[in-house]
């Protein structure tokens, strides 16, 4: 039986707006909030593969490609979680890091990845304010 426009309008509003709770969940203070609808997500699966296991004719294949197919959402929101904490943490780094040899080499400092980096974002900036 093939979807409705209303009920396919449905299925994409409930998944976009799973994804955005699950970003909004990741992005806050608390770091454990992101980690709630994953949990529930496991929560289901384990369920429902032991609800699975009443039924004696599924052999164990079955049973474990349940068990996967159900965990494909808890993987989804992980990786979601991961990506939104990720991008907190790079956040809150400094713009680039000295390591040990070049604070006590510091000519080593201008030969570097990091400060490569560190131009090629403020170079504009830095040009910009030159030239006015």
């Amino acid at each position: 039986m093939p979807l409705t426009m209303t009920e396919l309008a449905l299925v994409f509003i409930t998944v976009v707006g799973g994804v955005g709770l699950q970003i909004w969940l990741s992005t806050r203070k608390q770091w454990w909030l992101g980690l709630l609808l994953p949990l529930v997500s496991f929560a289901y699966s384990l369920y429902m593969v032991s609800r699975a296991s009443f039924f004696p004719e599924l052999n164990t294949f079955f049973k474990l490609g349940l068990y996967f197919q159900q965990n494909m959402l808890t993987i989804g929101l992980l990786v979601i979680y991961g990506i939104c904490q990720w991008r907190i943490y790079k956040k809150t780094q400094p713009i680039f890091q000295l390591t040990y040899h070049q604070i006590k080499n510091p000519s080593l400092l201008f030969i570097t990845k990091d400060f490569f980096c560190f131009l090629k974002r403020h170079l504009k900036e830095i040009l910009k304010n030159d030239c006015t």
